[in-house]
């Protein structure tokens, strides 16, 4: 699972980059905590528009994650 979350972060237009993804199975959900580089954005509003995005399609994807912490930076 967590190399189908790599490949579908990376498909991503607006991730440039993904350091980390780290999953904990509990019980029937699963907590992923993602740790990327997103592509520039004109403003803080619109890079937070673009991980909510991210965000929004991740969990329509992996239905089972139930806690998602997705934290952008500039490098690992």
């Amino acid at each position: 699972m967590k190399k189908a979350m790599v490949n579908f972060l990376q498909q991503q237009s607006t991730v440039s980059n993904v350091f980390n993804v780290v999953t904990l199975q509990v019980g029937a959900g699963v907590m992923v905590a993602v740790r990327e580089k997103m592509t520039p954005a004109s403003s803080d509003r619109a890079l937070i528009d673009q991980i909510n995005l991210v965000e929004s399609a991740f969990r329509s994807e992996f239905l089972q994650v139930m806690w998602l912490f997705f934290e952008p930076g500039v490098d690992d």
